[in-house]
């Protein structure tokens, strides 16, 4: 649930760290349907390959502006740290 938040201001992604010399995967979600009695609530999805296992992504919520970078150790990144697919 996103409360009062401004949802042009965050991003939902999916994040995987870096695999064989890769670039870390960092997934954008896409917003969908309203969630039904929630404020800002909304239901998210994505596609993603299945060259990696489902247990290697982890949801989050990040500050977002066209213009910045966002490290992604930021302490302002909400993780979700248990997802239930875990």
């Amino acid at each position: 649930m996103l409360d009062d938040l401004d949802l042009e201001v965050m991003r939902v992604e999916l994040y995987a760290e870096a695999q064989n010399a890769e670039t870390p995967v960092q997934q954008p979600v896409n917003r969908g349907e309203r969630l039904v009695g929630s404020a800002n609530g909304f239901m998210y999805t994505a596609r993603i390959p299945a060259t990696r296992p489902l247990t290697d992504y982890t949801p989050r919520l990040v500050p977002y502006h066209g213009g910045a970078l966002i490290p992604s150790d930021a302490p302002y990144i909400l993780w979700h740290d248990s997802p239930p697919w875990r």
